[in-house]
């Protein structure tokens, strides 16, 4: 039996399908917009076509359950439906650049940066005391807490609480790192990190 957050009450997955531009199209082209390869799309996600939305599912170690059901059409209200407590998912396996963490807002952004570096997705704005232990127990030797414009007290608040335990810095873009192009996910990682090391 597989979880599935409909309205407030907890039910099951009747179907689960691949996520193609065949069976849900509008899903497809929205994660496509965002750069996301096939192969990202297939392990990340799978369409419920009883709620229309893109699910991303994780399953921790403890086998707590994780989903976020995401609405590319305006008409479905809310855009995210959630279910399970937030995990701490670490994104990533890059050896050169293992020594930085970037947490993120959410699941998409966190696929972007997670080409490049070691990523967080927070799935909202929340960063939990618990997850900070986390973060400081990587072994990384520094951290940049990424939100958009529009989060970044957010994040300053985040980055001031995790430079009690590693070097941190808030980065502040116009938008979220999963609108960028993979260059600009680096250059602007590198900038905060050369202007964190450098105070």
């Amino acid at each position: 039996m597989e979880p599935q957050t409909v309205g407030h009450k907890l039910s099951t997955y009747p179907t689960r399908m691949e996520v193609t531009q065949y069976n849900c199209k509008e899903s497809w082209d929205w994660l496509k917009s965002y750069g996301l390869s096939d192969d990202e799309i297939d392990l990340h996600f799978f369409y419920s076509p009883e709620q229309q939305r893109h699910v991303f599912w994780n399953l921790d170690l403890d086998g707590t359950e994780f989903f976020e059901a995401r609405a590319v059409s305006t008409n479905r209200i809310p855009k995210s439906l959630q279910h399970g407590p937030k995990p701490f998912v670490v994104l990533g396996n890059h050896e050169d650049n293992q020594d930085v963490v970037v947490v993120v807002e959410d699941i998409i952004s966190a696929i972007k940066v997670s080409r490049h570096y070691l990523t967080i997705p927070l799935f909202g704005s929340h960063l939990s005391e618990a997850s900070m232990a986390k973060i400081g127990k990587l072994g990384v030797r520094g951290c940049v807490v990424w939100l958009d414009a529009d989060k970044y007290p957010v994040g300053m608040h985040y980055a001031k609480q995790l430079s009690a335990i590693l070097p941190t810095t808030a980065l502040q873009t116009k938008e979220d790192p999963k609108c960028l192009h993979d260059t600009d996910v680096i250059v602007e990682v590198e900038n905060a990190v050369e202007a964190m090391e450098s105070v």
